[in-house]
């Protein structure tokens, strides 16, 4: 089993999967899954339509409270960002797939079904032409896009007798 900071990455895709309407916009070929074992599909030089939107769940900062002798729980924080790339400019698609992400991750549940997760919170974002994601960037995606980057913070609790 993958340790819990894995398995919370792996919690937040499956309730975009699980969502009709995400799964409809962005097909399995489309999301980038940096937890799966192997190696992983990274797409190169210019994406086609086909191809497009492509969704990426990057692991971002991760934050730990100072863990005193007498402690009896190691309180961390983890970030993740939602990164999504489209074909053109047209706003509509981008606006669909952050509302149904948005919709799947609200109706996820406070836990996200795992013990250690105390809550996660949906925060700000940034929607840009071009260069909002880096990565998309280097491998030269497309020339003009829209990108929009979706921010959440895990919020972790691990009872020091399971810090084994």
């Amino acid at each position: 089993m993958p340790d819990p900071i894995t398995q919370t990455y792996q919690a937040l895709w499956r309730p975009l999967i699980a969502d009709a309407g995400f799964a409809a916009l962005v097909g399995p070929g489309q999301r980038l899954d940096l937890s799966a074992s192997g190696s992983i599909n990274v797409p190169q030089g210019a994406l086609g339509p086909a191809q497009l939107p492509q969704v990426m769940l990057l692991q971002g900062a991760f934050s730990l409270r100072p863990l005193g002798r007498n402690a009896r729980v190691a309180e961390a924080m983890q970030s993740f960002t939602l990164a999504v790339a489209t074909d053109g400019l047209h706003i509509a698609p981008l606006n669909q797939i952050k509302y149904r992400a948005l919709v799947a991750l609200a109706n996820a549940g406070p836990t996200l079904d795992l013990p250690f997760v105390r809550d996660y919170v949906i925060n700000h974002g940034a929607d840009e032409v071009n260069q909002a994601m880096p990565l998309f960037a280097k491998i030269g995606a497309l020339p003009i896009h829209w990108a929009s980057l979706m921010h959440i913070q895990v919020n972790l609790y691990f009872e020091r007798a399971a810090l084994v």
